[in-house]
């Protein structure tokens, strides 16, 4: 069978820049230097923080993302960074790294938070240009520059831009893993399985984080490693495994082909492996098979089916066989009819590539890396353990002779089969230093407005007041307050539920609102929006927020016209600072909304109507949601 390889990306031999290397196949060119390069030699190690994605190597760097805060549970979303770490491969050397803030489970998150945490998107570098493109789990596409340590281009939120909703139940079971994919560099685009009504896959200006166009399929997101490149009628497309479909589209978004497929719990999980006009997809749980289908009539045509298949990993296809890793064990089946060739050993959930300069299979899993013959029988030629002690979700890398391996929760083993590597390696730990959080920058605080351009009658809430300390407010997460009474929020809130039907009678009774403070930010990158004060209960009922998105500061404010969360519409209030004290006030009363800055009245708008009839008892917050994370790192 011919086997066509899309060129994404003009890569050297000696370079793995993107999810499942070069081709996004799991295929590299070079040899495994097998027998003198093995066992391979080990370098170096260390824990680079949570999260399932894998590490990239281009020109003698290598690039891995991980989390760095609290793990999450079914009931925590714990808030802390993401961590871009650029590596000397060889030498485990730091030359930089790259930090912002971000949640440990997308903000939709729905079911085995115990299994991941942190991103899941493996980045992906773009040889011609030098930069980076990293997916979080809660939706944050961003553009790096390598060449200038990491200086960050631009960046969106998809789950901000889209507008996109929690994926709905499949069969049996309910499963949001957040966004799972990586990015896909292809020519002037890069490209992303956002799943959103506008698109399932949106491409973008690579150098501007423009769209530039969006697939007319318009279905949820899977949770595979996101689109692959192939040829259908000898022109490029891609395709995906979505949430209920395997999808095929030009390079414009048009659908060439879709076949149904679905799975209990949303487990969509591997990612096909494309070949010429051909598809292999796998997946377990209830449909515990590999099907190979050709693209053809505007049809995914079966071509067979095999009971051989993966849960996870993501099936490879070389030298006339496909591997998949099945309830643990490593299995080849035959590519021309789907008949099962060998079952080999054991490698948990983990991942196999090809090494195609001597027609190896290196298979990483359960701590180990092994050299396996492709051969019509099991041939394990050589092999490494202990090498991690999680389960290995990442997939391996290899790059100029040297295998990276990561697993889960952050434990990545560096080691080399290029013989000149041997005499020199001498295994060490890089202890990998963790950015701390971007400090609130204790700016000039202005003069507050006294009686202007009001007054205080009515007044239900003031911070701080004489013996209002500690009594007044209750800290909640990662908070607290100078000695003059600063809120500092970063990780959680202050609640003061105390006055909370104190202001929802007032409100009710005269059918006017007024917030005053002094706020400052020194984060312009905040999406959400982060909450600043809130009168609510969660992400989807309040009563109003004033919020941070990028440099904006926003109002959602609960009337009968404006709906249960506020957000018909969301009104923009003023632009601000990062690093400077503002003195804002803001004052609705019903179809009138005024916010005045620093002294100046910026708005002035009668967009939002309606009075406090449907206001309700919620809690009253400075900072962080009651339930689920949009924090702010705001004084």
């Amino acid at each position: 069978m011919l086997m066509v390889a899309l060129p994404v990306v003009a890569v050297k031999a000696a370079d793995w820049p993107q999810w499942r290397g070069p081709g996004r196949n799991g295929i590299s060119q070079e040899s495994s230097q097998y027998p003198q390069g093995w066992p391979p030699a080990k370098l170096w190690s260390a824990n680079v923080g949570y999260g399932c994605t894998s590490p990239t190597m281009v020109g003698g760097r290598l690039y891995v993302m991980g989390f760095s805060g609290g793990k999450g549970h079914s009931g925590a979303n714990p808030r802390g960074q993401n961590v871009i770490h650029c590596f000397d491969a060889r030498s485990g050397k730091l030359l930089w790294q790259k930090s912002y803030a971000c949640t440990y489970h997308g903000r939709h998150r729905k079911g085995d938070e115990g299994w991941y945490g942190g991103p899941s998107g493996t980045p992906a570098i773009d040889t011609a240009t030098g930069y980076l493109y990293t997916l979080s789990v809660d939706g944050d596409l961003q553009c790096w520059d390598t060449s200038k340590k990491g200086e960050r281009i631009w960046g969106i939120n998809l789950y901000d831009r889209y507008k996109v909703k929690q994926r709905p139940v499949s069969t049996a079971g309910h499963r949001d893993y957040g966004f799972t994919g990586s990015p896909l560099v292809y020519k002037d685009q890069v490209i992303v399985e956002v799943g959103a009504e506008a698109g399932s896959l949106v491409a973008f200006d690579k150098k501007t984080g423009k769209q530039v166009w969006a697939s007319r399929y318009n279905r949820p997101a899977g949770h595979s490693g996101g689109p692959v490149p192939l040829r259908v009628g000898g022109r490029d497309a891609f395709a995906w495994l979505g949430l209920f479909d395997i999808v095929v589209v030009d390079t414009r978004g048009n659908t060439i082909a879709k076949h149904e497929w679905i799975t209990d719990f949303s487990t969509n999980i591997p990612t096909p492996a494309a070949l010429g006009d051909r598809l292999v997809v796998t997946t377990g749980y209830n449909r515990r098979q590999s099907r190979m289908f050709r693209i053809s009539g505007g049809k995914l045509q079966s071509l067979w089916q095999a009971k051989q298949h993966s849960t996870v990993t993501s099936p490879l296809v070389f030298n006339d066989r496909v591997y998949t890793i099945s309830k643990n064990v490593i299995e080849a089946t035959n590519l021309k009819d789907g008949k099962r060739v060998w079952r080999g050993k054991k490698f948990e959930h983990g991942s196999v590539i090809a090494l195609d300069g001597d027609d190896k299979i290196l298979a990483c899993g359960s701590g180990s890396v092994a050299l396996i013959d492709s051969a019509d029988t099991y041939t394990e030629l050589s092999r490494i353990d202990k090498l991690y002690p999680s389960i290995a979700f990442p997939s391996v890398a290899f790059a100029d002779g040297i295998i990276a391996a990561k697993d889960r929760d952050g434990n990545m083993a560096v080691l080399s089969v290029n013989p000149k590597d041997r005499k020199a390696a001498a295994q060490k730990q890089v202890k990998v230093p963790t950015p701390p959080p971007a400090p609130v920058k204790e700016a000039p605080m202005p003069k507050m407005g006294g009686d202007w351009p009001g007054n205080r009658d009515g007044l239900v809430f003031l911070w701080p007041s004489k013996g209002a300390k500690g009594d007044a407010i209750q800290a909640r997460g990662q908070v607290g307050y100078s000695p003059q009474g600063r809120m500092h929020l970063s990780g959680g809130a202050f609640t003061a539920d105390g006055k909370a039907g104190d202001l929802l009678n007032a409100c009710k009774r005269s059918n006017q609102l007024s917030i005053e403070a002094m706020i400052t930010t020194d984060d312009l990158s905040q999406r959400g929006p982060a909450r600043v004060i809130s009168f609510s209960l969660d992400p989807y009922k309040r009563i109003f927020t004033v919020g941070q998105s990028d440099r904006r500061l926003v109002l959602r404010l609960r009337t009968p016209q404006a709906g249960e969360n506020g957000m018909k519409p969301e009104s923009t209030l003023c632009d601000i600072e990062a690093g400077k004290a503002h003195h804002v006030i803001v004052s609705y009363q019903p179809g009138r909304l005024r916010c005045y800055l620093d002294g100046k009245r910026v708005l002035d708008s009668d967009r939002v109507q309606g009075d406090f009839r449907n206001w309700e008892r919620h809690h009253l917050l400075f900072g962080n949601e009651w339930t689920d994370d949009r924090p702010c790192p705001i004084s």
